[in-house]
């Protein structure tokens, strides 16, 4: 096994205990003490400093990064030919990450009524966005897909009389349907082949075959959708920290 899977799983036999050290907390007030055992802080197998987390992330992001705004939830996966090749290849995960945001993003502006090719970069009408990459089925089975918390609309850059200071506008989009879905599945489907075909990692053979399918293996999620009274509400399923700790699970 690599050194890195040994050391964390001896971390996590040593996570918790005060034999493996600890540190002293002292109430100046009353006096009163307590030892909390040092964590293993690992990213792997460790339920509990995984579930900190987890639950740190979702906190921060709720707390400090998402503007009080509906967010939407999107999930992408893909076909098992193309799973096996994100597994241990960063670089396609960054492209199907960014043909996935950038194709969100088209939709959106179409459903808010606003153009998505202006040339100028100053003046685009933008989405904000966390992706979330889990590599693990319900079964533990191998399969890398995406979640990405996007806003629910998009963001035109303040107006030049107000001298490029001002805050976004942020404009809501019309209900998504599955016509929408379709169309942006289908332009994901061959923007993803064609980068796997240029990369050399599919040859024009099996990216005409995988084009030709009848069922593209390529499914898109968008379903689940926090509107801003649910947002904040402690403790509730649909509430906006729910659903980044959904997420950001180990």
């Amino acid at each position: 096994m690599p050194g890195h899977v040994e050391d964390e799983l001896r971390g996590y036999l040593q996570c918790g205990l005060l034999c493996f050290g600890f540190g002293r907390a002292l109430c100046t007030g009353c006096g009163r003490g307590l030892v909390v055992a040092f964590s293993c802080k690992g990213r792997g197998v460790c339920p509990s400093c995984n579930g900190r987390h987890m639950a740190q992330t979702a906190a921060h992001l709720a707390d400090h990064v998402i503007s009080p705004i509906p967010v939407r939830q999107w999930v992408i996966s893909v076909p098992k030919r193309l799973r096996g090749m994100l597994a241990d290849r960063p670089n396609a995960v960054a492209a199907v990450t960014r043909i996935f945001l950038a194709e969100i993003e088209r939709l959106l502006c179409v459903a808010a009524g606003v153009r998505s090719d202006s040339p100028a970069p100053a003046v685009r009408p933008r989405l904000g966005a966390v992706s979330f990459l889990h590599r693990f089925g319900s079964a533990l089975n191998q399969h890398v897909h995406l979640h990405v918390c996007a806003t629910d609309g998009v963001f035109m850059p303040a107006a030049d009389g107000a001298g490029g200071d001002g805050p976004p506008a942020f404009l809501p989009v019309r209900p998504i349907t599955q016509v929408h879905l379709a169309v942006l599945t289908e332009r994901v489907r061959r923007r993803v082949i064609r980068w796997f075909r240029l990369a050399h990692l599919l040859d024009a053979s099996a990216a005409a075959a995988m084009l030709a399918w009848e069922n593209s293996g390529f499914s898109i999620d968008a379903s689940v959708r926090i509107a801003l009274i649910d947002r904040d509400v402690p403790s509730y399923f649909q509430s906006l920290e729910h659903l980044l700790r959904y997420c950001a699970r180990p």
